[in-house]
């Protein structure tokens, strides 16, 4: 049930979204997630393409490669402002 959740959402270029779903999606999918982000690395989104049976999605940080937006989950504006201040302003 997750998975069509998340195919519901539709995000659109410069949303921001992180990997934290590793045991979504198959092997093939996984691994090349691993290969390269960090569990709960954020990320940009620069395209995403609705197919038959998946919802392939690329990054800024990625370019010319896609994965499956069922290991990625979209981070809520207001929190990554938060989070983006505090990095500015540690103290």
């Amino acid at each position: 049930m997750e998975q069509v959740r998340k195919l519901d959402h539709l995000w659109t270029a410069g949303d921001r979204v992180t990997f934290a779903h590793p045991d979504a999606g198959y092997e093939p999918d996984r691994l090349a997630v691993w290969k390269r982000f960090r569990l709960g690395q954020l990320l940009t989104v620069e395209s995403i393409e609705v197919l038959a049976w998946r919802t392939e999605v690329g990054f800024v940080e990625a370019p010319g490669e896609r994965f499956n937006s069922v290991l990625f989950e979209p981070v809520d504006d207001s929190v990554l402002k938060f989070t983006e201040e505090e990095a500015r302003n540690p103290g």
